[in-house]
């Protein structure tokens, strides 16, 4: 486990929300189907941040595989975004187990023990050079 707390830059490009039907569409969902990219990854009770979530493409799969005693934290900088997926997160009965959070343009703001953190296709959209580099340290 780790904790989360990292940093957004100013003036970021981001996919505009009335873009969404195209983050969640039936051709990407049979090409980047969450269960097989991170099945082995994820287990049930973990506590999960969906990095700049989006529509949350991979949000309700995520609550699935965390099971009842997992969460998923879906943080997104845009408030249009977090609508959808609150939507689509009430209509499939998963609302329990998701944390939405507005983020805002200079810090995620969440300080979180988490067990893993997804940053798929949203990575380009930060300029944090950090977030792309790590130091491996002594035990």
């Amino acid at each position: 486990m780790g904790t989360l707390t990292m940093s957004r830059s100013l003036g970021i490009h981001v996919c505009p929300a009335w873009f969404a039907s195209a983050i969640n569409n039936p051709l990407r969902r049979w090409l980047h189907k969450p269960e097989e990219i991170l099945g082995r990854l994820i287990a049930r009770g973990f506590t999960v941040v969906e990095l700049g979530c989006g529509s949350g493409p991979f949000t309700l799969a995520l609550t699935q595989m965390v099971g009842s005693s997992g969460r998923v934290i879906a943080p997104d900088v845009q408030p249009a975004m977090l609508a959808k997926v609150q939507k689509r997160v009430a209509q499939a009965g998963v609302q329990d187990r998701v944390e939405l959070h507005l983020c805002g343009r200079e810090h995620v703001g969440l300080s979180a023990r988490v067990d893993f953190v997804l940053a798929f296709w949203m990575v380009h959209e930060v300029r944090m050079p950090r977030l792309c580099s790590h130091r491996r340290t002594k035990r």
